[in-house]
């Protein structure tokens, strides 16, 4: 599976990733899950450089997910013997979560950015998809 991530602000892109996840995943739901992980490194990443440039973020950093599971499990961490597999380091995205720095959200796949960067898309959402990203097609 492809994992992607772009973090969005000011009218364009941030930062973006795209690429082969190395974890070989048995469900959908975690390899989202991980994406989730992945993303939200970069959130804090993105959220302490602001906070050394002087403008700390005082509301939490909202990570879309197209995928309802993996953000049920991020905003309720319970045992479960569908979870249970997951290793305990792609955690910290929960534990982010619960300290209020990190909030996971359902997003539709057809309104998913990222999308852009993990698959093939029909060329009207494409375009919709380069705009919202602030890409400027010539």
């Amino acid at each position: 599976m492809t994992t992607g991530y772009v973090f969005l602000g000011a009218g364009g892109t941030i930062t973006w990733k795209s690429n082969k996840q190395s974890i070989t995943a048995q469900s959908s739901t975690k390899a989202k899950y991980i994406t989730m992980w992945e993303a939200g490194k970069e959130a804090s990443w993105l959220r302490n450089l602001h906070e050394e440039l002087g403008h700390s973020q005082k509301n939490t950093t909202s990570i879309a997910c197209d995928n309802d599971s993996a953000v049920a499990i991020a905003k309720n961490l319970m045992f479960h013997k569908r979870t249970k597999h997951i290793d305990s380091k792609f955690h910290w995205v929960w534990e982010k979560i619960e300290e209020g720095r990190l909030y996971p959200e359902s997003c539709r796949t057809t309104e998913q950015t990222t999308n852009m960067l993990t698959k093939a898309l029909p060329h009207p959402k494409h375009e919709q998809h380069t705009a919202k990203m602030g890409i400027v097609l010539i």
